[in-house]
């Protein structure tokens, strides 16, 4: 994945499938005439969710083997068939739409081609926009059709620009969650057309990602492969990497693959320095000393550091996946974790409750008006079950939000709509001036703000029990909300 992962960003040649991608054919020439062509029309951009890229399990995909099959022999009528039926099977098969645009192309028809062009470009922009250039499709691009797909690829960049810059960032999975692999990616939600548009393109292989605060980059944590020594207390990451990338999509550098450990994490110190942590297993959910390494982005080398993690970052282990936040806005006399009260423009924010608030989930919208946070809660206690609040810093109030087992990592998106998750399946958006929960985003796979975790809440680590496999939900379901100080199931308040 890593060798491959900076072609499919920056040069992104072949259809990237995960049964292979299929040489490039030799480039053709000459291009046949054809009448003036109107303007292309975007189409919606994005796909409506996630698990639309998994392909892998899907009813076309093996229909799409025998295409690439048929490809290697240059058999363009073969392709045509069998991508055709993949595509009755699975019409957002998006391999099957580029393989099939190249047959089309290969064998004179242009206009069938361009229909499946224009549905790759804006279905994953970032994978296919920059790659029209490709011999498959030189015939399309040197005919009459070439300068409106150029002319709406231009466009739909454009647009995906804008909704990164607005929309809500997160990870999710294309597949149910395995302990071999993280499944996820990262993508933008865009909240009007209410759907996601695909930014990182690593074989679903991320786990998480943090974002620069000075520079227009990201950084990508994932992994490939999970050992369990038999002498050893608890499984281990092997292949974990890092990869930095920069606003436009493209890979900066190198990835910088990390040695195998019980736990990753990952943040950016002051200066937007990136670094990396790597500890060992010294019990079935102990660490010992972690070791802090800067990553050099441009050549993926890891070098010693002397500064410690930032208190902003999310750390990984084969069970768990958590995101460590530190808010400058909310003052508090924190005993490790957690605190009894916040302090936010000079108001007291007392902690109902628990008494204590989790320092994770504290946020502050943008204009200092709302504190949204979670009162903490034992996870061993099956009876009960954090809250989310939202105080109105102006008004002296506390709106209960919802109890569940959640982790109830929250976002500001401005100062009138936070994200909050709700179990490791759905993001929710609230709106404070509404007083009511205005979309829902669900992903029975995984769905987080910033780290996948196959638990829906923080797992209780005095039970020796030890998640492996099953679904994301198998360790507690999104939807059992909780009623405060019991056991009983309650519906979120909008």
């Amino acid at each position: 994945m890593l060798k491959r992962l900076p072609l499919l960003l920056a040069a992104g040649l072949g259809c990237g499938g995960k049964g292979g991608d299929p040489p490039a054919p030799a480039k053709q020439d000459g291009a046949s005439a054809h009448p003036t062509v109107a303007p292309l029309v975007v189409p919606a951009l994005g796909v409506d969710r996630p698990t639309r890229f998994d392909y892998t399990d899907g009813d076309g995909e093996k229909d799409y083997q025998r295409a690439i099959g048929a490809y290697k022999k240059k058999d363009w009528a073969g392709v045509r068939a069998s991508c055709e039926k993949a595509l009755a099977a699975d019409p957002s098969h998006l391999d099957a739409h580029w393989l099939l645009a190249g047959a089309l192309a290969q064998t004179g028809d242009l206009a069938g081609a361009v229909d499946h062009v224009v549905t790759v470009v804006a279905a994953d922009d970032v994978r296919f926009g920059a790659v029209l250039d490709t011999p498959d499709l030189a015939p399309l691009m040197a005919s009459t059709y070439g300068k409106p797909i150029s002319e709406l690829a231009t466009r739909v960049a454009a647009d995906y620009a804008r909704v990164a810059g607005s929309g809500l960032w997160l990870v999710a999975r294309d597949a149910a969650f395995h302990t071999h692999a993280p499944h996820g990616e990262l993508y933008v939600y865009d909240r009007e057309a209410r759907r996601y548009l695909r930014i990182s393109h690593t074989d679903h292989a991320v786990a998480g990602f943090v974002r620069a605060a000075q520079s227009p980059q990201f950084a990508l944590l994932g992994f490939e492969r999970v050992e369990r020594p038999k002498d050893g207390p608890a499984a281990l990451i092997a292949r974990g990497w890092v990869l930095v990338i920069g606003s436009d999509g493209k890979v900066i550098g190198k990835p910088a693959v990390l040695p195998t450990a019980r736990q990753l994490a990952l943040g950016y110190a002051a200066g937007d320095q990136l670094l990396v942590s790597t500890a060992p297993a010294t019990g079935k959910w102990t660490l010992g000393d972690a070791t802090v390494q800067a990553v050099d982005a441009a050549t993926g080398k890891l070098a010693a550091a002397s500064a410690a993690m930032p208190a902003t970052h999310i750390a990984i282990t084969v069970d768990d996946g958590a995101f460590a936040r530190a808010s400058d806005d909310a003052k508090a006399p924190w005993a490790g974790d957690t605190a009894p009260a916040l302090e936010v423009n000079g108001d007291t924010i007392a902690i109902p409750e628990t008494g204590q608030a989790t320092r994770s989930t504290v946020a502050v919208s943008r204009d200092k008006g709302h504190v949204a946070f979670a009162t903490a809660a034992d996870p061993c206690n099956a009876s009960f079950a954090p809250s989310l609040y939202i105080a109105d810093t102006r008004a002296k109030t506390l709106r209960h939000v919802l109890t569940a087992r959640s982790r109830f990592d929250t976002r500001w998106l401005d100062d009138a709509v936070v994200a909050y998750e709700h179990g490791s399946d759905t993001i929710r958006l609230f709106d404070v001036q509404l007083g009511r929960e205005v979309d829902k985003l669900e992903d029975r796979a995984g769905i987080a703000l910033d780290v996948l975790s196959p638990m829906a809440g923080a797992p209780c680590t005095s039970d020796g029990a030890e998640l492996d496999g099953g679904s994301a939900g198998s360790a507690g379901s999104a939807g059992s909300s909780v009623a405060p100080g019991s056991a009983e199931p309650m519906p979120p308040e909008e």
